[in-house]
């Protein structure tokens, strides 16, 4: 049986990948940011930081990914990605051979 405690704290981790951490000042501007409330926000920082250099923003395919380490567990780290925004995709030179083999071809 999963444990309820950590699907929550991957699902709070899944949801600050999305975080622009470059644009705020602050870890906890930038998870407001992307969503979480200031309740989550706070109770996550708590718990896990963000390691330093370790977030790579957009890149022009649209990939982004976070590195966090528990401040419970510092052996413990979450390397979460988070899904590609769909403007960037849009203009993935693969767009066309995507929606041809997975679209129309059904290949995923």
């Amino acid at each position: 049986m999963a444990n309820t405690s950590l699907l929550f704290e991957t699902a709070q981790l899944a949801e600050a990948s999305y975080a622009d951490f470059p644009a705020f000042d602050n870890t906890l501007e930038a998870l407001i940011g992307a969503g979480l409330s200031s309740t989550q926000a706070e109770d996550l920082i708590q718990h896990w930081a963000l390691v330093p250099n370790s977030h790579q923003p957009n890149t022009s395919s649209g990939y982004s990914a976070t590195l966090f380490q528990s401040l419970d567990n510092t052996n413990e780290y979450v390397y979460a990605i988070r899904g590609t925004e769909p403007e960037a995709f849009v203009n993935s030179a693969d767009l066309a051979a995507d929606v041809g083999d997975i679209v129309v071809d059904g290949l995923a």
